[in-house]
């Protein structure tokens, strides 16, 4: 009898000392992934803190403001189809000549202002517009007068116009 329980004995001693083994495997195995993880989050960190950097010096903090402000009115946009898609529609009829200073939607009611160096230039657009637009119809020229434009003189237009 005295011979069973000492072959119990070791063989408990055994699975003691192999359960210890594994325990202390599997701690080991933790703390390496934990170490490459927060190496991985540190390096993240430093890559965010170089690219702030990079920006920040490129940039005055007026124009970091004022992207701010449009990234914010970019996300306004968001799940607005219908603004997003006359937007699209605006863009694609523009003459080369032309530049957009403001578009305000109101209601079923669209007001394009700019500038263009020609009364001609804003004639076509509206008439693009109107012809090619899936989103507006109506188009109409409501102001076109000569003066200071940005590059020298030239007309400052408003066209006013209906979504379809």
């Amino acid at each position: 009898m005295v011979l069973i329980e000492n072959t119990s004995s070791t063989s408990s001693r055994k699975i003691l000392v192999g359960g210890i083994i594994y325990f202390l495997a599997i701690a080991v195995i933790i703390w390496i992934l934990y170490a490459l993880r927060l190496g991985q989050i540190k390096l993240t960190e430093s890559k965010i803190k170089s690219l702030k950097q990079e920006v920040g010096s490129q940039l005055s903090e007026d124009e970091l403001a004022q992207l701010e402000v449009q990234s914010a009115n970019l996300n306004s946009l968001y799940g607005k189809p219908l603004a997003t898609k006359i937007l699209r529609g605006i863009s694609s009829a523009i003459p080369r000549t032309v530049v957009i200073t403001s578009i305000n939607i109101a209601g079923n009611e669209v007001v394009i202002s700019g500038e263009s160096p020609s009364y001609s230039d804003v004639i076509l657009f509206a008439t693009v517009l109107n012809k090619e637009s899936t989103t507006l119809k109506d188009v109409e020229v409501t102001q076109a007068s000569t003066g200071p434009v940005s590059g020298g003189t030239g007309v400052n237009f408003s066209l006013k116009g209906n979504i379809k």
